[in-house]
């Protein structure tokens, strides 16, 4: 509310017996009428299936898809929607339904300024340059010190330079696959933790050791994917 944000995603678990991107009282109480939400909700990628196949809330597609809009989802990270046609027609949804959802989608499409000349819109005329400017490398180093969250300290932390040997353990620290996550743009130059550490301690400092691995068939080490140790102030 404070943000005034525009756009939401449902999640895929449920809450008191209703999932999310199907859920009136999120969706509809809590959201659009007690915090006056008046943008669109978007649903995380499959959770409108998984309204049928995961929570077994509704029998079909068709069904899920139906409730999901009439909830307040209005566009889903999937193909699910496809199913609307037939659930108009089998009489779970109407179309005055689906033109709000339709409506609130194109409203943000045109604040966007996705149908006006290129050069009335101002996001038209940020260059290039600007991916991975040295201020917005800055402001994301920022964001991630800022977004840490400590269990506990007790004085171990910050490092120290030049004391003791440092044990960096578990696969995801030599794979840039575990750093991206599964929602990312192409980073330019990705920093690894193993190679930020080395570069950041000393390489004679570090011992690294796989440990787990991500899955009990895949028992060989990880390969480094990502190597930039000129990038430790990145780190």
């Amino acid at each position: 509310m404070e943000a005034k944000a525009d756009s939401l995603m449902c999640s895929y678990n449920a809450v008191n017996g209703d999932p999310a991107c199907a859920n009136k009282m999120l969706l509809g109480d809590l959201l659009r009428r007690d915090w006056q939400f008046g943008g669109f909700v978007t649903s995380d990628c499959g959770a409108i299936q998984d309204i049928t196949t995961g929570h077994l809330f509704s029998p079909d597609n068709v069904h899920g898809a139906a409730l999901a809009v009439e909830a307040g989802t209005d566009t889903t990270c999937g193909n699910e929607y496809v199913d609307l046609v037939s659930a108009v027609r089998a009489g779970l949804i109407s179309e005055s339904e689906i033109n709000k959802a339709v409506k609130r989608l194109f409203t943000a499409r045109t604040r966007l300024g996705m149908f006006d000349p290129p050069d009335r819109v101002p996001f038209s005329s940020i260059a290039m340059t600007e991916n991975h400017s040295e201020q917005h490398q800055t402001l994301s180093l920022r964001a991630a010190r800022e977004s840490i969250v400590l269990l506990k300290n007790d004085g171990v932390l910050p490092l120290q330079q030049g004391k003791g040997k440092i044990a960096v353990i578990g696969p995801s620290a030599t794979s840039l696959i575990a750093l991206e996550g599964n929602y990312k743009g192409t980073p330019r130059r990705p920093v690894l933790p193993l190679d930020g550490m080395e570069a950041v301690f000393d390489a004679d400092r570090i011992v690294y050791a796989q440990g787990s691995p991500f899955a009990e068939e895949i028992a060989v080490p990880v390969p480094r994917t990502a190597f930039v140790p000129s990038l430790h102030a990145e780190f």
